[in-house]
């Protein structure tokens, strides 16, 4: 089920506590989806699920018990995207038994991938498909709306055709591609707390090997038996989780035979990089392309760019790597450009948001190299 609070919103809380300092893991499909009520007295929980409605059912003139992405005038409290606080946003009400495919080849050197056969695979090595049933039956994408975290890390892909995808705020679905996005960020620039997202609400599965059947498709959809998986858990997922967790200081008293935490991080140098090239073309489309490097022992494991140093938009990183190449595209899609406001035509100039495996960040303004001669 969807993240909600009895009294007021859980993503101000836990937003101001993630900026403090304190760290937050996530493995939930319905990334805080919705919001609940709570009347006094007594404290009785109410959701009206009132994205499904076309007028507001809460008689109370100040809540609301929506999605949080729902920014239609009936929501008194306005519009906050959830993907602004855990990295991604719910996506795919898919009723399915996916697995995690992981391109290790291109996102292996990351930190978080430490002691796992994904951190051993080569650029051109076929991706590692990890344990169906991970992206069960409810999992979230990465979207660029404006409201991504600074600095978010991509760590895994996973591209699923023909599932039930929503389609507004949280009432209407349809057969679509989707993309699920295993992130991670630290919050106040590089400074907070780290946030880890697996957007999805099967990730124990992965941990664990008790958990509810969800037979194959759901064949029986009243099926709500636990029982033991005879696969147990997945390895990759289980040491990558004990890797974050390390990471925000979360150490085990003990470990299962098997795996291990690795030292803590000591690279408290961010990124640098520049372009190798600009473009603005007809219809106010961007291309670029360009490099990064970390110099403090880590990888570079998101670039940024944006034409007015505000609105940050995610490149795309052709291997985490301590030197690495990005490109970048935008403007060719409608949901980009109803999400943005594009560039002047002369654009010579963008700032770059680059970000470490350790989640130091640096912001720097790069111009466009001068044209050959």
């Amino acid at each position: 089920p969807a993240e909600q609070s009895p009294a007021r919103p859980l993503s101000a809380p836990v937003a101001a506590a993630a900026r403090e300092g304190e760290e937050e893991g996530r493995d939930e499909g319905e990334e805080e989806e919705g919001r609940d009520a709570a009347h006094d007295p007594p404290r009785t929980m109410v959701c009206y699920k009132e994205t499904q409605s076309v007028v507001k059912l809460d008689p109370e003139p100040g809540a609301w018990t929506g999605t949080f992405r729902d920014d239609r005038d009936i929501n008194p409290k306005g519009g906050m995207p959830e993907n602004g606080l855990t990295g991604h946003m719910f996506a795919a009400n898919a009723q399915r038994m996916d697995a995690l495919v992981v391109d290790g080849g291109r996102y292996g050197r990351h930190r978080a991938w430490r002691g796992t056969q994904v951190s051993s695979m080569s650029p051109g090595d076929p991706p590692l498909v990890l344990y169906p049933g991970l992206l069960g039956h409810e999992w979230d994408e990465d979207v660029d709306n404006g409201w991504r975290p600074a600095g978010l890390q991509t760590l895994a892909t996973t591209t699923v055709d023909n599932v039930q995808g929503i389609m507004d705020w949280g009432s209407t679905f349809d057969s679509v591609t989707a993309t699920h996005s295993l992130v991670l960020h630290r919050r106040g620039n590089g400074t907070g707390a780290f946030v880890f997202g697996s957007g999805t609400v099967q990730w124990a599965w992965g941990l664990d090997s008790h958990h509810d059947v969800n037979d194959p498709q759901r064949a029986n959809k009243y099926n709500i038996r636990v029982a033991a998986d005879p696969r147990g858990g997945c390895p990759e997922v289980k040491q990558l989780t004990v890797n974050i967790l390390g990471d925000m200081g979360v150490v085990p008293a003990t470990l299962e035979p098997g795996y291990s935490l690795p030292p803590p991080s000591t690279d408290v140098q961010p990124p640098t990089g520049g372009l190798h090239e600009l473009a603005v073309s007809e219809g106010s489309r961007v291309e670029a392309s360009g490099w990064a490097a970390d110099g403090g022992g880590g990888v570079v494991a998101a670039v940024e760019v944006s034409w007015d140093g505000s609105r940050y938009h995610p490149a795309e990183l052709e291997t985490v790597d301590a030197d690495a190449e990005w490109r970048f595209q935008w403007g060719a899609l409608a949901w980009e450009r109803a999400h943005g406001d594009p560039p002047l035509r002369e654009l010579s100039r963008v700032w770059l948001r680059l970000t470490d495996d350790s989640g130091n960040s640096a912001v720097l303004q790069a111009g466009a190299p001068p044209a050959a001669q």
